[in-house]
């Protein structure tokens, strides 16, 4: 998308419904070390979808209808003493991104929203470390879509 165009975000109520639906299907994932829950993580362990930026269209059609994205991460907290719990942590989070590209067709989107597609815009690595020795791994998805 041209730099200097004006993004024109989708309704609040679009991106809930849109987010929602995601949630509902990662916690569908059978490899998930526990339920997948929507911008939360606790001190020292959890898993969380979280949106990187509001979900916004990408082509307008002259019917009315339009192409938009929604980028999220699943960000990924643990406590990580050693290199195999990072490297896991990481394989894990890659792991599920395969999978979501793999299973996009049972994402579940709400009505009018077909013809979705996802893809993995960066691989999972570390976001951040506290002082209580937990650590962020996240991986970063862009799901596109449209409503006809």
């Amino acid at each position: 998308m041209d730099e200097k165009k004006t993004r024109v975000l989708v309704s609040a109520s679009e991106q809930t419904e849109i987010a929602r639906a995601v949630l509902i299907w990662l916690n569908t994932y059978e490899d998930k070390p526990k339920k997948v829950d929507f911008e939360y993580l606790g001190k020292t362990s959890g898993i969380c979808v979280s949106v990187v930026q509001a979900a916004f269209k990408t082509r307008q059609y002259i019917t009315g209808g339009y192409e938009a994205q929604f980028q999220f991460q699943v960000v990924l907290r643990l406590i990580a003493d050693d290199v195999e719990k990072r490297l896991k942590a990481d394989e894990d989070l890659n792991k599920l991104g395969e999978w979501m590209e793999a299973n996009v067709s049972s994402l579940n989107l709400p009505n009018g929203i077909s013809n979705s597609r996802i893809r993995r815009d960066m691989a999972a690595a570390i976001m951040a470390r506290y002082d209580n020795n937990a650590e962020d791994h996240s991986i970063t998805m862009t799901l596109t879509y449209e409503v006809i």
